[in-house]
């Protein structure tokens, strides 16, 4: 577990900053944070997270992944921001570490959503499916 580096605020004004680009109810950015490596059967090599992964959120736990796009309700437009992490697991967190787990990564970095990584491929195809424009391609 590597604990942020900054406020959760420092984090939530880059992506405002990255948002910028981005067109409400057509763009979506996905981040993913790098796998863990193992060195042998048993042994890992040390984790280094992605750093573009690390300078937008500051959690820094092997594959994780995040959704960004802004929906437009009317005349406002609000950001969204989902995360995806590994799930708490006792037995692996003896051997390699505590983990956040999706309830306390959101509380950490004020998100959206926060869900276990084996739903982020399901949250982006009902993505795709619900926000893309008839006719966009």
């Amino acid at each position: 577990m590597i604990p942020l580096l900054f406020s959760k605020n420092v984090y939530a004004k880059r992506r405002e900053r990255l948002a910028e680009i981005i067109q409400p109810n057509r763009d979506l950015i996905v981040f993913f944070n790098a796998p863990q490596h193992l060195r042998n059967n048993d042994n890992g090599f040390p984790f280094r997270p992605d750093s573009n992964f690390l300078y937008l959120t500051g959690y820094a736990e092997p594959e994780s992944a995040f959704l960004m796009w802004k929906e437009r309700a009317g005349k406002s437009v609000r950001t969204k921001f989902h995360l995806f992490v590994l799930p708490r697991d006792p037995v692996k967190e003896q051997w390699d570490g505590f983990r956040y787990g999706s309830d306390r990564a959101k509380t950490l970095l004020d998100a959206d959503f926060c869900d276990t990584n084996d739903r982020l491929e399901p949250a982006v195809l009902d993505w795709l499916q619900t926000k893309v424009p008839p006719g966009f391609s």
